[in-house]
């Protein structure tokens, strides 16, 4: 016969199995949210690029930097950026300016938004708009020495693709406002149907082995 004490232990491993389901994490639809891809520009104020990969470039008074610490280079924008070292700056332009893309969605479905906004500047105020398909999202003007903040939203698309951009209207304004950390995940993506994890699976199995183990050792009725 089992022991006790073997049936006590076989039970807490299938528990254990039952609670340690395995969730799929939410993809972030955005390509290159950090703005890392390509090469790195160098840490002058004329070395910013205008290379954003997996976006498409509008045009307008929108780079990608590299943080620096000092210098006339800082002076315009002058942030550590959130995720890894490049970040996106945006002045003059309108609404055909800057930069956007264009992500697959689902219609109805509800999707988090997030990415950091700042202004290390040391001039005046900068505003930067950002629109998710035909909903906007963001128009904010900062002032100088403006750390990057956590900006976030849940929001309904509308289309089964949505057009995420990112714009200044600043006019002709020495100065940027930065941007940094895109990230568009679903909404409810974390409710899905789980699968089940390793340790259910292997709880499942032993339960059965000890199971026919135990019949196979029972005693003949006479």
């Amino acid at each position: 016969m089992i022991k006790k004490a073997s049936v006590t232990f076989l039970l807490s491993t299938f528990m254990t199995g039952l609670v340690n389901v395995v969730y799929a994490a939410p993809m972030n639809l955005v390509t290159n949210g950090s703005f890392e891809q390509g090469a790195h520009p160098g840490t002058e104020y004329n070395d910013a690029v205008t290379d954003f990969p997996g976006w498409n470039y509008l045009g307008g008074q929108t780079f990608r930097v590299t943080q620096a610490s000092s210098g006339y280079y800082n002076n315009y924008w002058g942030l550590t950026a959130e995720n890894g070292v490049d970040y996106a700056v945006f002045s003059n332009g309108g609404p055909s300016t800057g930069i956007s893309q264009n992500l697959t969605t689902i219609a109805g479905r509800k999707y988090n938004v997030s990415f950091y906004v700042g202004n290390g500047g040391i001039y005046q105020a900068y505003d930067l708009i950002a629109k998710f398909g035909s909903q906007t999202l963001l128009d904010i003007s900062l002032g100088p020495h403006q750390p990057f903040k956590l900006e976030s939203f849940t929001i309904t698309a509308d289309s089964s693709s949505s057009l995420l951009q990112f714009y200044s209207t600043n006019g002709n304004n020495p100065g940027y406002i930065s941007l940094d950390d895109v990230v568009v995940t679903l909404a409810d993506a974390e409710t899905t149907v789980p699968e089940p994890g390793t340790p259910l699976l292997v709880g499942i199995g032993v339960l059965c082995a000890a199971f026919f183990a135990g019949r196979g050792r029972q005693p003949l009725q006479s």
